[in-house]
């Protein structure tokens, strides 16, 4: 009976060992199968990162065709890009074309290199494509990595599922190399030759943009002539390069209150329309020309001009007596009245003024007078002693005088003649002085002759 049991005992024990065994070996396959599905999921994970990744790509590639469109359709130079038909991921950061926080490397370990293909261009059909594809296929790891983190050699078995995964999270714009057409870079949006001979499981992303899209909108740094038929409203300020070619206006609501014309007239009206301050051209010396000036404000001479007036403001004086202009402080008159007329008031003695024929007037006892009248009309320029038969020659005198004359003055004389005569003989080039009397026979004596010039 004892060996009986023990020998049962030990049959048992022969069959727990076995089911440990297999208990052992279906959790191990479970585990590898749960490492891999939990490995399956980190990759996806990084795939869809990557997608999200090239997206933001795409809208950064998006801004640097719709800013440079015309630039890169004429093959012109595109400031802060080396080549413009190959920006670079850092130069489009540099060019806030995208966020300076915008990783180099995608999460894959991949950089992303750029090209900008033409057609048609320039012109009415120019096409504008970007497209970006990675340096290295995707692959299950890198033989190192460079210094900015990107990976240096792919290795491994080639993730073409993972590929696949990057372009469908890529929002329609993704592209890869497969095994299926490996001379294409491809995808919904794209179609390309493999750039640079990529190998499949390479992967990017495409954006296009065509001349019938940007015709339709007036863009910054746009050269067209937009030939705009309405009206346009500005809130902040309109700077220009180019001359106004034909007429400038400027309104106060329906109240016009400057315009330019191509003639180059300039003219400034107040805000009810009324060209109260208006000027017709000006140089760049400040010099301001124009057909009429009037000052519209009145000042009294001799008062200050100090606070909101300046040196070498001009103004009317308020006796209407012409102008006054800001010397020194003071308002001090420039310039006489030109419309006085003889005979008129004057509000001050001794000033001066003009009439309508620009005869001088003078102000005697507040009225308007001829300024000849209380000057004479002869200027004296000789005086000679003169007795009879001596020749006094006439002044020579200059030119708007209306010819010369002589005044002869008893000097001393001696005569038992009732009467005594004295004159001049005018000759032309002299005069001839007589001395006589009554009857016409010389008297002794001198007279002063005094020679003029009449004006």
């Amino acid at each position: 009976m004892l060996r009986t049991r023990h020998h049962r005992k030990q049959q048992q024990a022969g069959f727990l060992m076995l089911e440990l065994i297999a208990v052992l070996g279906l959790t191990a396959v479970l585990g590898v199968y749960a490492s891999k599905e939990a490995i399956d999921k980190i990759n996806s994970g990084r795939a869809e990162a990557t997608g999200v990744y090239l997206s933001t790509l795409k809208d950064g590639l998006d801004k640097f065709l719709n800013l440079n469109a015309q630039a890169l359709a004429m093959g012109s130079v595109v400031a802060g890009f080396s080549d413009p038909l190959a920006p670079t991921v850092d130069e489009l950061r540099t060019a806030k074309y995208l966020a300076a926080s915008f990783p180099l490397i995608d999460p894959m370990r991949r950089r992303q290199l750029i090209t900008v293909d033409r057609s048609g261009c320039p012109g009415s059909t120019c096409s504008l494509t970007a497209y970006s594809y990675s340096h290295l296929p995707l692959t299950a790891s890198c033989n190192g990595y460079a210094t900015d983190g990107a990976c240096a050699a792919a290795m491994g078995s080639i993730w073409h599922v993972q590929a696949e995964e990057i372009r469908s999270a890529s929002q329609g714009y993704g592209a890869t190399v497969t095994l299926l057409a490996p001379t294409r870079l491809r995808g919904s949006s794209c179609n390309y030759p493999t750039p640079g001979g990529a190998a499949p499981a390479t992967y990017g992303v495409c954006t296009t943009r065509t001349a019938a899209i940007y015709s339709q909108f007036v863009r910054i740094r746009d050269d067209r002539d937009p030939d705009l038929q309405g009206d346009l409203s500005v809130v902040g300020k309109v700077k220009s390069g180019s001359l106004v070619s034909q007429s400038l206006s400027i309104s106060n609501g329906p109240t016009e209150t400057a315009s330019i014309n191509s003639g180059g007239d300039l003219t400034v009206k107040n805000g009810s329309g009324v060209p109260t301050a208006g000027i017709s051209m000006s140089d760049g010396s400040g010099r301001t020309y124009g057909q009429v000036i009037k000052p519209t404000s009145v000042q009294v001479k001799g008062s200050s001009c100090t606070g909101a007036n300046q040196q070498g403001d001009i103004a009317q004086d308020s006796t209407s007596q012409g102008l006054v202009m800001c010397i020194g402080g003071t308002w001090k008159g420039i310039s006489p009245q030109k419309d006085a007329i003889a005979g008129g008031w004057c509000p001050q003695n001794g000033g001066v003024a003009w009439n309508a024929q620009d005869i001088a007037l003078y102000c005697s006892g507040n009225q308007w007078v001829p300024l000849a009248d209380r000057f004479g009309k002869k200027i004296f320029i000789e005086s000679y002693s003169a007795s009879n038969g001596t020749w006094i020659p006439k002044p020579a005198c200059v030119s708007g005088t209306a010819g010369s004359m002589v005044i002869l003055t008893p000097k001393n004389q001696s005569t038992d003649a009732v009467k005594l005569n004295h004159y001049a003989t005018d000759y032309g080039w002299a005069w001839l002085v007589s001395v006589v009397d009554n009857l016409g026979a010389a008297a002794a004596g001198e007279a002063i002759a005094q020679t003029y010039c009449i004006y």
